[in-house]
């Protein structure tokens, strides 16, 4: 059986190609990631714990206006502030975050769509290391 040049030439190049990709797969495997906090979650937060959660209403009090909680880091014993890492909340099913402003581990957020308290079945965080911060 005989394979014309322009078949040979593509059948290489594929080859080539398939060698090269594989080699760029193997170098972008192994890069390292150095530690950092990051995590979600409604009872865990890996990489932070949350506790002392605060609901407190808003000019209407059948909603909620706002929500704190303290935030503190699992592996690294630096204070949680907003320079630092940065926090959001949501209180319906991960449909909407709302930022939070956190200060010497205080985190408070303002919840600025209407969202009845009755509503609220969990509460959703998510935080994670600005990349400034040391891991």
């Amino acid at each position: 059986m005989k394979i014309s040049r322009s078949k040979r030439r593509k059948v290489m190049s594929a080859g080539f190609v398939a060698v090269v990709v594989t080699a760029g797969a193997a170098f972008a495997a192994t890069n390292t990631v150095s530690d950092r906090n990051a995590g979600m979650g409604t009872s865990v937060v890996s990489g932070f714990t949350v506790h002392s959660m605060g609901y407190h209403a808003g000019s209407n009090p059948l909603y909620v206006g706002r929500v704190t909680f303290d935030i503190s880091r699992d592996v690294n014993p630096q204070v949680v502030d907003s320079t630092n890492a940065s926090v959001f909340i949501s209180l319906d099913d991960s449909e909407t975050y709302f930022p939070c402003d956190v200060s010497v581990g205080s985190a408070s957020c303002v919840i600025t769509e209407p969202i009845q308290f009755a509503d609220v079945e969990t509460a959703d965080i998510v935080a994670y290391d600005l990349q400034n911060s040391p891991g």
